[in-house]
């Protein structure tokens, strides 16, 4: 076949190096750690997204690598974000603490914030915003986590990999149902696997994000074809994060628009058991985390210069700072709720006006929360990269990672302290260009994004092309390795039915530290 295709040897070489690109960059991320040049950072983030891109443009063809390369290459990164310590977030010591609280000290984490165990060493790891914070995850992670602490013992190290390993392990899984789905493509397992935001932002910071992304997978698969089994994953996902019932909400819309309206009421109830009976079992402290994030706003969100501007109007030119908390702490709640009914009201337009299919619809409301949410961080939008993963040639796939990956360059920390801080410390020309980016760039260019995104959605067309090419996860018949031919085969068709969130914020403006 090369023989008549005197171009695919060249491809093939091309494929090669942005496969050696996209390892390299993720790696060394990993193993500079943190506290480095922001201009280091920045290069490499360019350059493990710009790579994957690549590496997926020059196979949109056709698969020219193996799917055993892209797991073993995935597999190695995943390990290797594991074993390292974070680079970016304290979250994991937050984590650590939750766990502590249950299984050392017996205590309710929803009612006693780390700050009250003083004789606890781990204490001190939180970052110092969150010591005094009560537990904003559900009552699932909170069990998870108590677990967690127990198999670590006192080990830090150990209490780290355990989060880090949960993340992976969530991937890994991500990673086995898309191999099945879309038979072994190793261009949508890339997507994930080699993906800079799940190998170093979500993995080797353990967010928790990562299950509420393998629930979303889950449910979207199995929605039509038993919506008890995806309203209960979902429903379980909310009890890691109660933000999770966005993806379980558009899902239940777009089953009852599909015509399919048992199955709605199948799916919509587990969801709502789940979610209810594990609250419920949890206390009514619990229900706090509803509100925890009622009163963020953080810049690179379009809310963060609304509320600015709206200060100084009312507050004049000259205010004292502590004129300008106070302006903040009564505008902020009402710019947050606004927020949360635009969030809604996307969500519920995508649901019911788009004629799309539910990798469409989940993706499309994640994004719609990751740009227009009041408090807002990059790996947010792991709940959404495993659906439209079987969907990578489309332009909504890449317009997610690209929201994203902006989201990532304007918060990546560099030799300056991880985690919250009250005002960002500016030393260098770059970190200023950084927080003009995250501050006033971002939000509009994220804004200008979510514009396209409703205008294709509103389109005639069935699917969003990213090329001329079939759209469906598992049109092409991938290689088995590296070595196998390839063959012009006639494509397959893809035989699939179809909050209140407490990170570290490292915008010093955006609440006082008592």
């Amino acid at each position: 076949m090369d023989a008549n295709n005197p171009g695919v040897p060249n491809s093939r070489r091309r494929v090669w190096l942005a496969l050696a690109v996209v390892v390299a960059a993720n790696a060394e991320l990993l193993l500079r750690g943190p506290g480095k040049a922001l201009a280091g950072s920045l290069l490499l983030l360019v350059a493990a997204g710009g790579g994957l891109a690549w590496f997926a443009w020059e196979q949109r063809e056709r698969p020219l690598v193996g799917r055993r390369v892209v797991l073993v290459a995935s597999v190695g990164l995943l390990a290797l974000a594991v074993v390292r310590p974070p680079t970016e977030s304290h979250d994991v010591w937050s984590y650590v603490m939750i766990g502590r609280t249950v299984a050392v000290h017996h205590s309710d984490p929803y009612q006693h914030p780390s700050s009250a165990f003083r004789d606890d060493p781990f204490r001190l790891r939180v970052d110092p915003v969150w010591r005094h914070a009560r537990s904003v995850y559900g009552p699932a992670f909170v069990g998870l986590a108590a677990l967690a602490v127990k198999v670590a013992g006192d080990s830090p190290t150990g209490s780290r990999v355990a989060f880090q390993g949960l993340a992976a392990l969530a991937v890994i899984l991500c990673m086995i149902v898309i191999d099945r789905v879309t038979r072994g493509d190793p261009r949508a397992l890339a997507f994930v696997g080699l993906n800079v935001l799940v190998v170093v932002t979500t993995v080797n910071n353990a967010h928790n994000d990562a299950l509420v992304g393998l629930a979303a997978l889950g449910g979207v698969l199995l929605a039509k074809r038993r919506p008890a089994m995806a309203g209960a994953l979902l429903g379980a996902a909310a009890l890691v994060k109660i933000a999770a019932v966005l993806p379980a909400g558009v899902l239940a819309l777009w089953l009852f628009r599909d015509g399919v309206r048992r199955a709605a009421i199948t799916f919509g109830a587990a969801v709502g058991a789940v979610t209810g009976l594990g609250y419920l079992a949890a206390g009514s402290a619990s229900l706090t985390v509803l509100r925890s994030a009622s009163d963020r706003i953080n810049r690179g969100t379009p809310w963060f210069p609304i509320r600015e501007g709206l200060v100084r109007l009312q507050e004049g030119a000259h205010p004292s700072a502590k004129v300008l908390a106070a302006a903040r702490a009564s505008i902020g709640p009402r710019l947050s709720m606004l927020s949360t009914v635009a969030v809604l009201s996307f969500a519920v337009f995508v649901a019911l006006r788009a004629r799309r299919e539910p990798t469409v619809i989940v993706g499309a409301a994640v994004i719609g929360y990751v740009v227009l949410a009041a408090y807002i961080f990059p790996w947010y939008m792991v709940w959404c990269l495993p659906v439209v993963a079987l969907m990578w040639r489309s332009r909504i796939a890449w317009l997610a990672v690209g929201i994203a990956l902006a989201n990532e360059m304007a918060y990546v920390p560099d030799t300056r302290p991880i985690g919250l801080l009250k005002q960002p410390p500016v030393q260098s020309l770059l970190q200023r260009m950084q927080l003009d980016f995250r501050t006033f760039a971002l939000p509009l260019l994220s804004l200008v994004a979510l514009a396209a995104l409703l205008r294709w959605l509103s389109g005639g067309a069935r699917r969003i092309q990213l090329d001329g090419g079939a759209s469906e996860a598992g049109a092409d018949t991938p290689p088995g390795d590296e070595d196998e031919r390839l063959d012009d085969g006639a494509p397959r068709q893809l035989g699939v039915t179809g909050g209140p969130i407490g990170e570290d914020d490292r915008d010093l403006a955006d609440r006082s530290i008592d």
